[in-house]
């Protein structure tokens, strides 16, 4: 993994995938907003990410993805809301051939896109934390040779006084 930095104090934070994201040097205090700007509370993750050196085969399996993005949900503590919903698709060249996926949760989506050629696009975008880090079952699942993370924390103008009580 390549380091971020952090969009509110510069920090490099080491192992996170690339990017601009929250600060991770302890003692810091920026919390990813800057130095001397309070943190507010935020909505919700938008998780995004880029995995190149997928196997192949996985982009054409259709019960691996199912699969795949029912135990993800489960892992990171979301509900889902039905079954994912898969499309078959066939890019301009051959090797974007794949499959394109969604999964509602209570509280957004899990999208992915597999491409035969081995790559592959993540987003999880909840209105909820995770209960656990995605990306630890996604690499372990999806086994790729290398990874781009973002996370977005949304909401931040949301008014703070109308997420009392929906966060758990």
């Amino acid at each position: 993994m390549s380091d971020a930095y952090c969009s509110g104090c510069g920090h490099i934070n080491p192992h996170t995938g690339g990017g601009i994201g929250v600060c991770t040097l302890a003692g810091c205090g920026c919390d990813g907003v800057g130095p001397g700007i309070p943190k507010r509370p935020v909505f919700g993750p938008h998780l995004i990410g880029d995995l190149h050196g997928v196997p192949g085969e996985l982009a054409n399996d259709r019960w691996f993805i199912s699969g795949f993005l029912n135990d993800l949900t489960h892992y990171i503590g979301l509900k889902p809301m039905g079954f994912p919903h898969l499309d078959k698709y066939k890019g301009p060249h051959a090797a974007w051939n794949g499959f394109s996926a969604t999964q509602h949760i209570e509280t957004s989506h899990i999208t992915m896109h597999m491409f035969e050629f081995g790559y592959a696009f993540i987003d999880i975008f909840s209105c909820m934390p995770f209960a656990k880090d995605p990306r630890d079952f996604i690499e372990r699942e999806l086994r790729p040779t290398g990874t781009r993370w973002q996370n977005i924390e949304r909401g931040y103008l949301f008014p703070p006084e109308l997420m009392e009580g929906a966060t758990p």
